[in-house]
């Protein structure tokens, strides 16, 4: 186990060694810090279950607002501390909002990877792995 979790830092500082905040393009919601383990509860991730329920109030929410809700989710007494990393420009922006483009930029785009999900697909991929959750959920109350 201390080893998953060095080479889990020792991924994340080298990675990050080579951008800096103004240069990021990025938005990383994950369960915990670089350094931590996420915990599980029924084989279940604490993060994904409270993630799923502030995504299923249907708000419109910032990546900011997001990420602070599902912190108040895991109340005072959390196990992890869930960890969001942006840049500065994308705190305020609608949650997974695609990066903005300038006029004179050209969009980066990797070879062959596919076209940005619109919101309506973001939607009912998130209604479709809440399903899922809830099943899974339904299937361990009956263990």
């Amino acid at each position: 186990m201390k080893s998953f979790r060095n080479e889990r830092l020792q991924a994340f500082s080298s990675r990050r060694a080579f951008r800096s905040a103004p240069a990021m393009r990025d938005v990383a919601f994950s369960a915990s810090q670089p350094h931590e383990l996420a915990f599980e509860t029924r084989g279940l991730g604490d993060f994904t279950r409270r993630a799923l329920r502030v995504l299923d109030q249907g708000r419109d929410l910032t990546n900011q607002a997001f990420h602070n809700a599902v912190v108040a989710a895991f109340g005072q007494s959390r196990r992890q501390p869930p960890y969001f990393d942006a840049p500065d420009w994308a705190h305020d922006q609608p949650l997974l909002a695609p990066y903005p483009v300038e006029p004179e930029d050209e969009p980066v785009v990797a070879p062959g990877a596919p076209p940005p999900l619109s919101r309506d697909e973001i939607t009912s991929l998130v209604s479709s792995v809440q399903a899922m959750n809830e099943k899974l959920d339904a299937l361990l109350k009956r263990l």
